[in-house]
């Protein structure tokens, strides 16, 4: 059975080759959660970030700023094989 650092690593690295391209535009990426699952086989790990919005600046008399939405993806782990089951948007 993998540990939680390796559920993580795995987890983050899934993340960033799916996005490849924007993963530069994404900040705060950091773990958010993890849990393994009562029978032990799965491990759910939570990554948020924050992307911009579409529409990227406001207009402020001093400077603009950039706006930024907060998401989380949910990735399930095989706990025994190391393989990523699936990513799932959490609802907030």
């Amino acid at each position: 059975m993998i540990d939680v650092k390796t559920a993580v690593k795995l987890a983050l690295d899934y993340f960033a080759k799916l996005y490849p391209n924007k993963i530069d535009t994404f900040q705060d990426v950091q773990l958010e959660e993890v849990e393994l699952s009562e029978d032990e086989n799965t491990w759910l790990v939570t990554i948020g970030f924050s992307r911009p919005l579409p529409s990227p600046f406001l207009k402020n008399p001093s400077k603009l700023l950039r706006q930024y939405q907060r998401d989380y993806k949910v990735f399930r782990i095989d706990a025994q094989n190391s393989k990523v089951r699936s990513m799932k948007i959490r609802a907030v």
